[in-house]
């Protein structure tokens, strides 16, 4: 073997081999910081959309309660009790919560429609889902939804 062969063998085994080394070490090092670079990013991104949903919803939980937990609620499913002002209750929320709700309906516990606000033909090119609450009296009994 020559001189010059093993010059050429000395150097890849002392200059080339740790280079390609040290190259595979910084690479591996590498995608592990872009990998938790990248989910650093996507935990943080789905954290901010998880508290805009939970804002949102609390908003629209906040309306169908207002909407379910009051007197005039009640009213609705004693005839008896139901009077003009508590028509009045709901025509003076509706401008307000109508923005939130395509429309609202009071039923029994039949299933039986005794009151409803807004438009329900109306469709919006959006999902619409369907929010329930039963309706309680005072003694926690279910009046209907």
């Amino acid at each position: 073997m020559s001189l010059r062969a093993k010059l050429l063998g000395l150097f890849g085994l002392l200059a080339v081999l740790p280079l390609i080394g040290l190259g595979l070490f910084d690479y591996v090092r590498s995608m592990h910081a872009l990998e938790s670079l990248v989910a650093g990013q996507a935990a943080m991104f789905a954290d901010g959309a998880a508290t805009e949903l939970a804002d949102k919803y609390a908003v629209v939980d906040a309306n169908v309660s207002l909407l379910a937990d009051n007197e005039e609620a009640q009213r609705l499913y004693d005839t008896k009790q139901m009077r003009p002002s508590g028509r009045d209750f709901f025509d003076t929320i509706w401008p307000e919560l109508g923005s939130e709700f395509a429309w609202v309906a009071y039923r029994d516990t039949a299933g039986k429609t005794l009151f409803s606000l807004g438009d329900t033909t109306l469709r919006v090119n959006a999902r619409e889902y369907v929010l329930r609450r039963n309706v309680h009296d005072e003694w926690g009994h279910v009046l209907g939804t």
